[in-house]
C-alpha cells in the first residue's frame, strides 16, 4: 500500500529534525535523565519534534524583583508600588495592621450575628 508523497516528505522531514535534535541533545550538559525523556519524546513522528521544540524553548524565568519570591508579600517591585500608594509604609512597616484589625472586628460581629440566629431558631 504505497503512501501520498506528501505523507512521505513530512515523515523523512520529521525523521530528519529528530535526528538532529537528538545529537544536540546528547551532546548538551543536561543530566542524563532529562536526556532519555527528551530522545522518548522525540519518537512520534512530527508530534515529537514539536513537543521537544516547545519543551526546550520555553521562556526565562522573569526578572528577580517582578517574580514575587522576593522578601515578604510579593516582592520588591510590589513592595515599592504598594510603599507609594499607602503613603511610603512598606509592607514590611505594615500599613495594613489598622486594616486588619478592622476586617478582624467585623468578621467578629458576622460570627457573632451567625451565633445568635442559630440559638434564636
Amino acid at each position: 500500500m504505497p503512501f501520498d508523497p506528501v505523507i512521505q516528505i513530512v515523515l523523512v522531514l520529521s525523521a530528519v529534525a529528530s535526528l538532529s535534535f537528538l545529537f544536540s541533545l546528547w551532546r548538551s550538559a543536561l543530566t542524563r535523565g532529562w536526556k532519555i525523556v527528551f530522545t522518548l519524546l522525540l519518537i512520534p513522528p512530527v508530534i515529537g519534534p514539536l513537543m521537544y521544540l516547545w519543551i526546550r524553548n520555553f521562556p526565562p524565568p522573569s526578572i528577580e524583583s517582578l517574580n514575587g519570591r522576593g522578601a515578604g508579600f510579593g516582592g520588591k517591585f510590589l513592595d515599592a508600588e504598594l510603599s507609594k500608594k499607602h503613603g511610603g509604609k512598606t509592607l514590611f512597616d505594615g500599613f495594613n495592621d489598622d486594616e486588619a484589625e478592622e476586617n478582624r472586628k467585623r468578621e467578629d460581629q458576622k460570627r457573632k450575628a451567625r451565633k445568635r440566629n442559630r440559638e434564636s431558631m
